[in-house]
């Protein structure tokens, strides 16, 4: 029987520092998200979060790159839609969140773009 190996399927070594950024910018607004759904007693916030580091999961893997750069830029701008015609409510974090956001929808989508070759 053959024995498999996470090795081929988990990449801990990412190919560079924006892959990094990229994570770190998933799991902030993940915690982001969380937390105010800890903290308001908001579960939709908790599954947001969830969202986020469902994403920098596959992300560690080799599989869907292209596909998560994708659902990655629609996932964030949706967010921020349903945040401006929602009231924009929690205002002050609410900016916060959207300019890390907005790095982070830049971001993916230069990777996107580097995965493609198109840059």
């Amino acid at each position: 029987m053959e024995e498999r190996s996470l090795s081929g399927v988990v990449r801990l070594e990412m190919d560079s520092r924006l892959d990094w950024v990229a994570v770190a910018l998933g799991v902030v607004l993940a915690a982001i998200h969380i937390y105010l759904g800890v903290t308001t007693d908001q579960s939709p916030f908790v599954v947001i979060g969830a969202g986020f580091l469902l994403g920098v999961a596959f992300f560690m893997t080799q599989y869907w790159r292209p596909v998560l750069y994708v659902l990655g830029v629609v996932y964030t701008l949706v967010l921020g839609f349903i945040w401006l015609l929602s009231g924009m409510q929690y205002r002050t974090i609410g900016l916060v969140t959207g300019a890390l956001s907005t790095a982070f929808l830049l971001l993916i989508s230069y990777l996107f773009a580097r995965e493609g070759k198109l840059v």
